[in-house]
């Protein structure tokens, strides 16, 4: 679960810079015109909200997936010694899928 989250943090970061022609997340901090900070988070909503694809996604088959499942993720789950219930986790792994596809057909 914490890998695949970073799956969508990176597809999310790609989208955008395929998007913004851009080849370091440095140049899409300036594309954007905020703080390095603000693009090197981990945070999938924030992440989201910047794309053009927003409102699309937010109407997309997938959107459900994205903020009842993946969007809850948290890189902290890496130190996290919970062992999470085998139908919570593949819930969340098939969400991650829906999504991913998503982005890759969709930007």
């Amino acid at each position: 679960m914490y890998l695949a989250g970073y799956a969508i943090e990176c597809k999310l970061k790609a989208v955008a810079m395929e998007i913004h022609r851009c080849r370091t997340l440095a140049e899409l901090a300036k594309k954007w015109d905020v703080d390095e900070r603000n693009v090197y988070t981990h945070g999938l909503v924030a992440l989201a909200m910047r794309l053009p694809l927003w409102a699309n996604f937010q109407k997309s088959p997938v959107w459900l997936d994205f903020v009842g499942q993946v969007s809850l993720w948290r890189p902290s789950w890496r130190y996290d010694p919970q062992d999470w219930a085998n139908a919570r986790g593949l819930a969340f792994l098939r969400a991650v899928r829906r999504i991913y596809s998503w982005l890759e057909h969709n930007s």
